[in-house]
């Protein structure tokens, strides 16, 4: 007869695209989906205040140095929401990808 692996020792593997780690039957795979899902809300916080801020202030700065307030500003906000929109799109791909 084979010898069988006590249940507790048997490793879970999983995908190895994502992430190469080893798991054993007692942990809970939410406890690192927790983690996951706040580093990806950190991340997703930046990806939309980082070119809103920065475009948003440039747009002010020439707005100020140029007296075409506010068009530059609003310019720069809206160059922000697409760039945002074309990052996020990129990231949802890859986290989708990743999934599969």
């Amino acid at each position: 007869m084979p010898k069988r692996c006590h249940p507790e020792r048997v490793p879970i593997i999983r995908d190895e695209s994502r992430d190469l780690s080893v798991m054993t039957n007692n942990q809970k795979p939410t406890d690192l989906n927790k983690w996951r899902m706040a580093s990806l809300a950190a991340e997703l916080g930046f990806i939309i205040a980082l070119p809103l801020i920065a475009l948003g202030y440039l747009g002010k700065w020439l707005d100020s140095k140029f007296g075409t307030e506010p068009w530059l500003a609003v310019v720069g906000i809206l160059l922000a929401i697409l760039c945002t929109t074309v990052w996020l799109t990129k990231r949802f791909r890859e986290i989708l990808k990743g999934q599969k």
